[in-house]
Formats: C-alpha cells, sequence, structure tokens
C-alpha cells in the first residue's frame, strides 16, 4: 500500500475529529452533572421508601400482640400496599434521570418546580435559596433540555458564586419563536455558611455551553444573569 493511501486511512477529517471531540464533551458533563445530582437523587428515593419501613415496622409489633386487631392489620396492610405503588412510580421517575426514554416533553413552569423541589435541600445547606417565579409561564419544552443545561446552569452559576445569595427563576416568552428561562442570583445578608466541598467536580460553563449545543439550547451569561432560549 503507498504512502498516499496510508494517510488516507490514519488521518481523520478535521470536521469529524471535532464532531467525535464535541460528543466526548457532551459525555462528560452529563457525568459530571449526574455525579452532582446522585445525593438529591438518592434522598429522594429514600423519602419514598422510607414510610414504607415505618408502616411495616408498625405492623410488625401489632402482629406479636397476644390478640391482634385484624381489621386494623388489614388497615395497614393496605397502606403499605398503596404506599408500596407510590415508591414503584417514584422509582420509575427517578430511573428517567439516569436513563431517558424517547423525547419527552413537558411543561417549563412544572419542569422547574421539579428540579427546585429536588435541590431545593442542596441549595438551603450551601447558602443558596431558589426562587421559582415560572408558576404562570405557559409552553412546553423538552424534559432533556431541562433537566440537563439548566440543572447545569444553576449548578455552575452557584459553585462560582459566594454564598448566601439569591437565585430567582423566570421565564420571558416571546411569541411563538420559543420561551427564555431566566436565571438572576443577587447577594443576601446574613453569615456565611460552612463551606462543602461538593461530592463531585464543579460544573462549569464549558459543560453548561457543550450541553446546550446537544440540546439546542442558546445560552447567554453575564455575572449575575444567566438566559436559555429554547426555540419553539
Amino acid at each position: 500500500m503507498s504512502q498516499s493511501n496510508l494517510s488516507e486511512f490514519s488521518v481523520e477529517p478535521q470536521q469529524r475529529l471535532d464532531e467525535r471531540l464535541q460528543a466526548r464533551l457532551v459525555e462528560a458533563a452529563r457525568y459530571a452533572l449526574l455525579r452532582r445530582l446522585s445525593p438529591a437523587l438518592r434522598h429522594d428515593l429514600a423519602g419514598s421508601l422510607q414510610p414504607i419501613s415505618m408502616i411495616a415496622a408498625i405492623l410488625e409489633r401489632r402482629l406479636q400482640m397476644p390478640q391482634p386487631d385484624l381489621m386494623l392489620l388489614a388497615k395497614n396492610a393496605n397502606v403499605i400496599g398503596n404506599l408500596s405503588r407510590e415508591a414503584v412510580n417514584a422509582c420509575m421517575s427517578l430511573m428517567t434521570w439516569l436513563a431517558p426514554q424517547g423525547q419527552p416533553i413537558q411543561a417549563i413552569n412544572a419542569g422547574v418546580d421539579e428540579v427546585v423541589k429536588l435541590l431545593g435541600t442542596d441549595f438551603s445547606i450551601r447558602g443558596f435559596t431558589l426562587q421559582n417565579d415560572t408558576g404562570q409561564a405557559q409552553g412546553h419544552v423538552l424534559s432533556s433540555a431541562l433537566r440537563s443545561v439548566f440543572v447545569a446552569a444553576l449548578l455552575a452559576l452557584s459553585d462560582e458564586a459566594q454564598a448566601p445569595a439569591l437565585i430567582s427563576l423566570g421565564v420571558v416568552q416571546t411569541a411563538e419563536s420559543g420561551m427564555t428561562l431566566t436565571l438572576t442570583i443577587l447577594a443576601t445578608a446574613g453569615a456565611a455558611p460552612p463551606a462543602l466541598e461538593p461530592n463531585y467536580r464543579n460544573i462549569d460553563w464549558d459543560d453548561v455551553q457543550a450541553l446546550a449545543i446537544a440540546e439546542r439550547v442558546t445560552l447567554s451569561r453575564d455575572k449575575h444573569n444567566v438566559s436559555l432560549f429554547f426555540g419553539a
């Protein structure tokens, strides 16, 4: 085989190399994001399972009584059954954060509320208050875009900021062309909380940009403001 043929097989076009590099950057950003989310997901999962163990403990004590109240035992068993079904649904919902299926869409206000509920405790411990002002927003976006780009932007914004601070979330609708999700951080009065090391590395803006490109979200920011434009 000639030298020219060897070169043809050994050197990839620059565009293909760039595409492969971008894919690796997105993959790395998604992995880092899931590592940062894992404590919140684990806490949410434990919260859905804990009531079952509590009712089961009560049921066990009542079974050990000399004359158990069968009606009460049946009621406890029914409660455990209902809680178990709710826990299964909660676990299946949490699994979609790890392995999304298809391209589901959701109302943007519901998606933001879901994220705030999931991360609110973690942010509070770190000294950040999340203020959700998206309740009246209309419109739908891809769940994957909210759960990746929006969450990564929240973490990147807080990772580089000083606590205590308030992070307000809003939505600006632009006719039929799409909508913009805004994040604004403002310092608040009060003592700084104890410094806590994240369970994994900080999320930086290169991570957010890589995820935004993958999800076709337009990112713009300055020191205190972040805008995420979701096209129609």
